[in-house]
């Protein structure tokens, strides 16, 4: 009879600590504290697959820019395309709550990737071929003068011209598309750093291709006014939202 009281009392105790080891352990685990910055957070979502979607488009996540100010975020896909800005506390909530996917407002940005038209090809400039005079005697004159030479055209790189001197101050402001180039300034090249382009004009081909629509936030404003959408990309000089000079 003691024996198997002893024995009772033993299990009794064994199931105790077992009970409040595994209490412990529960809250020790709801009580942990997520260390990680917002920086690491969104890494970390991008590393398991994140994805946005529009409803229409769902693309996988590539890579992610946080802006100087530190209050937007730029979504890249994996060719790295600019396909989406938010705010960066807004990805963060999304991603505290285990969203893998988020659900957008508004149109994702996506490239166009269809090739671009066939430039025209030049006409050719046709010589006059001058017609050799006839002498009374009905003896042509072989002295044949020699044809026009065909001009050259022009470089389509214009020669530097006098600029404001907002145009060399390392700085992207004014009308510039591109850091020092475009608007009032030289137009930007085809190759390089500072390729960005509004318009044709901005560009030294004459080219501006790829031009996507304005941007519009989260809360539906679109930014029209330049300085504005400067102000949104962290004054960073080309934002996915412009050309590229072809």
């Amino acid at each position: 009879m003691k024996k198997n009281v002893k024995v009772a009392i033993f299990l009794l105790i064994v199931v105790l600590i077992a009970f409040f080891y595994l209490l412990y352990g529960y809250y020790s685990e709801k009580e942990k504290v997520d260390t990680r910055t917002p920086q690491q957070k969104i890494d970390d979502w991008v590393k398991a697959g994140g994805r946005v979607t529009d409803g229409v488009y769902d693309l996988e996540i590539g890579n992610f820019v946080i802006n100087d100010d530190g209050k937007t975020v730029i979504l890249y896909d994996k060719d790295g395309n600019p396909i989406f800005f938010t705010p960066i506390d807004d990805l963060v909530e999304a991603i505290e709550i285990g969203k893998l996917t988020l659900m957008v407002e508004g149109s994702l940005q996506v490239p166009d990737t269809s090739a671009p038209p066939p430039a025209p090809a030049p006409v050719p400039v046709p010589i006059p071929v001058p017609i050799p005079p006839v002498t009374e005697d009905n003896e042509t004159n072989v002295t044949v003068p020699s044809p026009t030479p065909v001009p050259t055209p022009p470089n389509a790189t214009p020669s530097p011209g006098p600029y404001l001197p907002a145009c060399s101050n390392g700085q992207w402001d004014g009308d510039e598309s591109d850091l020092d180039c475009g608007g009032s300034c030289a137009p930007c090249l085809s190759s390089g750093l500072f390729t960005a382009c509004w318009e044709n004009s901005d560009c030294a081909t004459g080219n501006c291709g790829g031009i996507m629509p304005l941007p519009i936030d989260y809360k539906g404003t679109t930014y029209s006014d330049y300085s504005l959408i400067r102000i949104l990309a962290g004054d960073t000089g080309i934002i996915q939202f412009q050309g590229r000079c072809q």
